[in-house]
């Protein structure tokens, strides 16, 4: 479920996963695995920690409990409109970024 909203000209955006109706699938464990990786990511942000490293993090403990991000599938930035910069916040490691650049010029 994706859910949008706006108060006083800012936005929010938000999605979520949950399990409805009869549970055949067994897709909870992956509810709940996307559940606690974002709770960790969260608490991994700090203001000197990169959105490269949180990807990496999140990327990296999917990879833990046996699940895989979605490539073409990334969150962007909100504020006085729904979608603002930075565009693609990725939920993995892109081994090309600036960062990865400035570590192998240094």
């Amino acid at each position: 479920m994706d859910v949008s909203a706006e108060l006083n000209g800012f936005w929010s955006d938000n999605g979520g996963s949950f399990v409805l109706g009869k549970y055949i699938y067994n897709h909870q464990p992956l509810v709940d695995a996307s559940k606690n990786i974002l709770k960790k990511a969260i608490n991994n942000i700090k203001g000197s920690v990169k959105m490269v490293d949180i990807g990496y993090l999140i990327e990296t403990e999917a990879k833990k409990v046996g699940f895989k991000v979605i490539k073409n599938l990334a969150g962007h930035g909100v504020g006085r409109s729904l979608h603002e910069e930075p565009e693609n916040i990725l939920n993995y490691r892109v081994k090309t970024t600036k960062n990865d650049l400035e570590k192998i010029l240094l």
